[in-house]
Protein backbone atom coordinates (compact mmCIF):
# COMPACT_ATOMS: atom_id res chain seq x y z
CA UNK A 1 0.00 0.00 0.00
CA UNK A 2 1.22 3.17 -0.91
CA UNK A 3 -0.05 7.01 -1.09
CA UNK A 4 1.02 7.14 -4.81
CA UNK A 5 1.95 4.33 -7.36
CA UNK A 6 5.19 2.33 -7.59
CA UNK A 7 5.27 0.70 -10.57
CA UNK A 8 3.01 -0.73 -13.66
CA UNK A 9 0.22 -2.11 -12.66
CA UNK A 10 -0.56 -0.67 -9.24
CA UNK A 11 -4.10 0.61 -8.68
CA UNK A 12 -6.07 3.12 -6.69
CA UNK A 13 -8.94 2.02 -4.45
CA UNK A 14 -12.03 3.87 -2.87
CA UNK A 15 -9.73 4.87 0.49
CA UNK A 16 -6.99 6.68 -2.29
CA UNK A 17 -4.33 4.53 -1.39
CA UNK A 18 -2.21 2.58 -3.93
CA UNK A 19 -1.68 -1.17 -4.53
CA UNK A 20 0.42 -3.41 -6.03
CA UNK A 21 -0.73 -5.85 -9.46
CA UNK A 22 -1.59 -8.88 -7.06
CA UNK A 23 -3.73 -7.10 -4.50
CA UNK A 24 -6.13 -6.40 -7.08
CA UNK A 25 -10.10 -8.12 -6.98
CA UNK A 26 -9.90 -11.18 -9.19
CA UNK A 27 -6.06 -11.08 -9.55
CA UNK A 28 -4.97 -14.57 -10.66
CA UNK A 29 -1.54 -14.87 -10.89
CA UNK A 30 -1.68 -18.10 -13.11
CA UNK A 31 -4.19 -16.59 -15.75
CA UNK A 32 -3.66 -14.09 -18.47
CA UNK A 33 -5.34 -10.94 -17.70
CA UNK A 34 -8.08 -9.65 -19.09
CA UNK A 35 -7.45 -9.20 -23.20
CA UNK A 36 -3.65 -9.78 -22.87
CA UNK A 37 -1.61 -6.46 -23.62
CA UNK A 38 -2.77 -5.21 -26.63
CA UNK A 39 -5.63 -7.53 -26.88
CA UNK A 40 -9.04 -6.57 -26.39
CA UNK A 41 -12.20 -8.93 -26.83
CA UNK A 42 -15.09 -6.16 -27.62
CA UNK A 43 -17.79 -8.47 -26.43
CA UNK A 44 -16.57 -8.92 -23.07
CA UNK A 45 -15.57 -5.47 -22.78
CA UNK A 46 -19.33 -4.25 -22.95
CA UNK A 47 -20.25 -7.23 -21.44
CA UNK A 48 -18.40 -6.46 -18.29
CA UNK A 49 -19.15 -2.85 -18.52
CA UNK A 50 -22.83 -3.53 -19.12
CA UNK A 51 -22.80 -5.59 -15.66
CA UNK A 52 -20.86 -3.02 -13.67
CA UNK A 53 -22.78 -0.31 -14.77
CA UNK A 54 -25.77 -1.89 -13.68
CA UNK A 55 -24.07 -3.20 -10.13
CA UNK A 56 -23.36 0.32 -9.71
CA UNK A 57 -25.82 1.58 -10.71
CA UNK A 58 -27.15 4.53 -8.28
CA UNK A 59 -23.67 6.36 -8.43
CA UNK A 60 -23.40 5.78 -12.34
CA UNK A 61 -26.80 7.65 -12.31
CA UNK A 62 -25.80 10.09 -10.05
CA UNK A 63 -22.37 10.98 -11.78
CA UNK A 64 -23.59 10.85 -15.17
CA UNK A 65 -26.90 13.17 -14.18
CA UNK A 66 -23.75 15.73 -12.63
CA UNK A 67 -21.61 15.15 -16.05
CA UNK A 68 -24.48 15.84 -18.34
CA UNK A 69 -26.41 18.67 -15.58
CA UNK A 70 -23.67 20.80 -15.11
CA UNK A 71 -22.87 21.83 -18.64
CA UNK A 72 -26.73 22.32 -19.43
CA UNK A 73 -27.38 24.72 -16.42
CA UNK A 74 -24.38 26.57 -17.47
CA UNK A 75 -25.05 27.04 -21.04
CA UNK A 76 -29.08 27.94 -19.78
CA UNK A 77 -27.87 30.66 -17.64
CA UNK A 78 -25.67 31.76 -20.29
CA UNK A 79 -28.43 32.42 -22.68
CA UNK A 80 -29.59 34.87 -20.17
CA UNK A 81 -26.69 36.89 -19.82
CA UNK A 82 -23.61 38.76 -22.07
CA UNK A 83 -20.72 40.43 -22.08
CA UNK A 84 -18.52 39.67 -19.32
CA UNK A 85 -20.66 37.41 -17.65
CA UNK A 86 -20.67 35.43 -20.59
CA UNK A 87 -17.17 34.91 -20.81
CA UNK A 88 -16.97 34.05 -17.26
CA UNK A 89 -19.34 31.38 -17.40
CA UNK A 90 -17.37 30.10 -20.40
CA UNK A 91 -14.60 29.72 -18.36
CA UNK A 92 -16.55 28.13 -15.50
CA UNK A 93 -17.94 25.54 -17.83
CA UNK A 94 -14.17 24.75 -19.48
CA UNK A 95 -12.83 24.65 -16.12
CA UNK A 96 -15.80 22.13 -14.81
CA UNK A 97 -15.48 19.91 -18.13
CA UNK A 98 -11.53 19.28 -16.99
CA UNK A 99 -13.12 18.48 -13.15
CA UNK A 100 -15.86 16.62 -14.83
CA UNK A 101 -13.73 14.35 -16.90
CA UNK A 102 -11.34 13.42 -14.36
CA UNK A 103 -13.95 12.43 -11.90
CA UNK A 104 -15.62 10.70 -15.13
CA UNK A 105 -12.15 8.73 -15.70
CA UNK A 106 -11.56 8.16 -12.24
CA UNK A 107 -14.99 6.37 -11.35
CA UNK A 108 -13.68 3.82 -14.27
CA UNK A 109 -10.69 3.00 -13.04
CA UNK A 110 -11.66 2.57 -9.38
CA UNK A 111 -14.34 -0.10 -10.68
CA UNK A 112 -12.07 -1.89 -12.27
CA UNK A 113 -10.09 -2.25 -9.71
CA UNK A 114 -12.44 -2.97 -6.70
CA UNK A 115 -15.41 -3.79 -8.61
CA UNK A 116 -17.56 -0.73 -6.93
CA UNK A 117 -17.71 2.68 -7.23
CA UNK A 118 -17.72 4.23 -3.47
CA UNK A 119 -20.86 6.94 -3.52
CA UNK A 120 -19.18 8.74 -0.89
CA UNK A 121 -15.75 9.66 -2.19
CA UNK A 122 -16.67 9.72 -6.06
CA UNK A 123 -16.61 13.45 -6.19
CA UNK A 124 -13.30 13.75 -4.48
CA UNK A 125 -10.47 14.33 -7.22
CA UNK A 126 -7.07 11.79 -6.34
CA UNK A 127 -5.20 12.75 -9.60
CA UNK A 128 -3.54 15.74 -10.31
CA UNK A 129 -5.79 18.25 -11.61
CA UNK A 130 -2.99 20.47 -12.70
CA UNK A 131 -1.11 17.38 -14.39
CA UNK A 132 -4.58 16.46 -15.78
CA UNK A 133 -5.80 20.01 -17.22
CA UNK A 134 -1.97 20.54 -18.95
CA UNK A 135 -2.50 17.18 -20.79
CA UNK A 136 -5.92 18.10 -22.03
CA UNK A 137 -4.33 21.45 -23.86
CA UNK A 138 -1.67 19.98 -25.20
CA UNK A 139 -4.23 16.71 -26.57
CA UNK A 140 -6.59 19.61 -27.70
CA UNK A 141 -3.60 21.69 -29.81
CA UNK A 142 -2.76 18.06 -31.28
CA UNK A 143 -6.45 17.69 -32.10
CA UNK A 144 -6.66 21.05 -33.64
CA UNK A 145 -3.73 20.11 -35.59
CA UNK A 146 -5.73 17.05 -37.10
CA UNK A 147 -8.17 18.67 -37.93
CA UNK A 148 -6.09 20.97 -40.36
CA UNK A 149 -5.62 17.25 -42.31
CA UNK A 150 -9.34 17.02 -43.37
CA UNK A 151 -10.48 15.94 -39.74
CA UNK A 152 -8.43 12.34 -40.63
CA UNK A 153 -5.50 13.55 -38.53
CA UNK A 154 -8.03 14.17 -35.75
CA UNK A 155 -9.48 10.41 -35.91
CA UNK A 156 -5.38 9.49 -35.50
CA UNK A 157 -5.01 11.27 -32.90
CA UNK A 158 -7.14 10.10 -30.25
CA UNK A 159 -6.55 6.31 -31.77
CA UNK A 160 -3.35 7.30 -30.25
CA UNK A 161 -3.45 9.63 -28.02
CA UNK A 162 -6.39 9.02 -26.46
CA UNK A 163 -6.11 7.02 -23.16
CA UNK A 164 -3.28 9.78 -22.10
CA UNK A 165 -6.53 10.72 -18.97
CA UNK A 166 -6.00 7.43 -17.63
CA UNK A 167 -1.82 7.51 -17.68
CA UNK A 168 -2.45 10.44 -15.88
CA UNK A 169 -4.97 9.44 -13.23
CA UNK A 170 -4.16 5.70 -13.00
CA UNK A 171 -0.29 6.45 -13.16
CA UNK A 172 0.57 9.62 -12.12
CA UNK A 173 1.92 10.96 -15.45
CA UNK A 174 2.70 14.13 -16.32
CA UNK A 175 1.37 15.73 -19.68
CA UNK A 176 4.05 14.88 -21.95
CA UNK A 177 4.76 11.48 -20.28
CA UNK A 178 1.02 10.46 -20.47
CA UNK A 179 0.50 11.20 -24.16
CA UNK A 180 3.54 8.70 -24.62
CA UNK A 181 2.32 6.25 -22.98
CA UNK A 182 -1.05 6.18 -24.47
CA UNK A 183 1.10 5.99 -27.39
CA UNK A 184 3.22 3.30 -26.47
CA UNK A 185 0.15 1.42 -25.59
CA UNK A 186 -1.38 2.19 -28.63
CA UNK A 187 0.74 1.87 -31.04
CA UNK A 188 2.91 -0.77 -29.52
CA UNK A 189 0.76 -3.70 -30.58
CA UNK A 190 0.67 -1.92 -34.22
CA UNK A 191 -2.38 0.13 -34.61
CA UNK A 192 -4.23 -2.19 -36.71
CA UNK A 193 -4.39 -4.09 -33.61
CA UNK A 194 -5.54 -1.80 -31.14
CA UNK A 195 -7.86 0.60 -34.03
CA UNK A 196 -11.17 -1.69 -33.61
CA UNK A 197 -11.03 -1.01 -29.82
CA UNK A 198 -9.54 2.50 -29.58
CA UNK A 199 -12.63 3.13 -32.51
CA UNK A 200 -14.93 1.74 -30.07
CA UNK A 201 -13.49 4.13 -26.92
CA UNK A 202 -13.88 7.61 -28.91
CA UNK A 203 -17.12 6.66 -29.45
CA UNK A 204 -17.93 5.64 -25.93
CA UNK A 205 -15.71 6.93 -23.61
CA UNK A 206 -14.56 10.38 -25.80
CA UNK A 207 -18.70 10.90 -27.00
CA UNK A 208 -19.54 10.83 -23.33
CA UNK A 209 -17.67 13.65 -22.81
CA UNK A 210 -18.83 15.97 -25.50
CA UNK A 211 -22.33 15.32 -26.76
CA UNK A 212 -23.73 16.88 -23.93
CA UNK A 213 -23.16 20.82 -25.16
CA UNK A 214 -25.95 22.53 -23.38
CA UNK A 215 -29.01 20.53 -25.33
CA UNK A 216 -31.72 18.74 -23.83
CA UNK A 217 -31.35 15.78 -25.84
CA UNK A 218 -27.02 15.53 -25.42
CA UNK A 219 -27.85 15.83 -21.77
CA UNK A 220 -29.93 12.88 -21.90
CA UNK A 221 -27.50 10.79 -23.34
CA UNK A 222 -24.23 12.25 -21.48
CA UNK A 223 -26.50 11.25 -18.48
CA UNK A 224 -25.31 7.20 -19.43
CA UNK A 225 -22.95 7.83 -21.96
CA UNK A 226 -20.29 9.34 -19.57
CA UNK A 227 -19.99 6.58 -16.89
CA UNK A 228 -20.72 3.78 -19.38
CA UNK A 229 -18.00 5.16 -21.75
CA UNK A 230 -15.45 5.57 -18.38
CA UNK A 231 -16.08 1.69 -17.72
CA UNK A 232 -15.16 0.88 -21.33
CA UNK A 233 -12.48 3.11 -21.23
CA UNK A 234 -11.14 1.63 -18.11
CA UNK A 235 -11.47 -1.87 -19.72
CA UNK A 236 -9.77 -0.90 -22.88
CA UNK A 237 -7.25 0.56 -20.96
CA UNK A 238 -6.43 -2.11 -18.70
CA UNK A 239 -6.55 -4.63 -21.13
CA UNK A 240 -3.76 -2.69 -23.38
CA UNK A 241 -1.65 -2.94 -20.37
CA UNK A 242 -2.02 -6.88 -20.04
CA UNK A 243 -3.82 -6.88 -16.67
CA UNK A 244 -7.16 -7.80 -15.27
CA UNK A 245 -10.10 -5.80 -14.59
CA UNK A 246 -12.30 -7.17 -11.37
CA UNK A 247 -14.65 -9.50 -11.94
Amino acid sequence: MSDSPQGPGWWQASDGKWYPPEQAPGFNAGAPAAGGGGQVDIGQCFQWAWAKYQANLTPMLILGAVVGGVPFVIAVVSSFTGGITSFALLGLGIAAGFILQLLTVQAGLEVAGTGSLNQQTMFTPRANIGAFIITSILFAILAFLGCLLLCIGLVFVYLIFGLWPYAVVEEGKSAMDALNRSKELTMGPGLGVTFVPMLVYLIFAGGGFFIGGGSRFGTLLAVFMAPFGSLVGAYIWKSFKGEPVAP
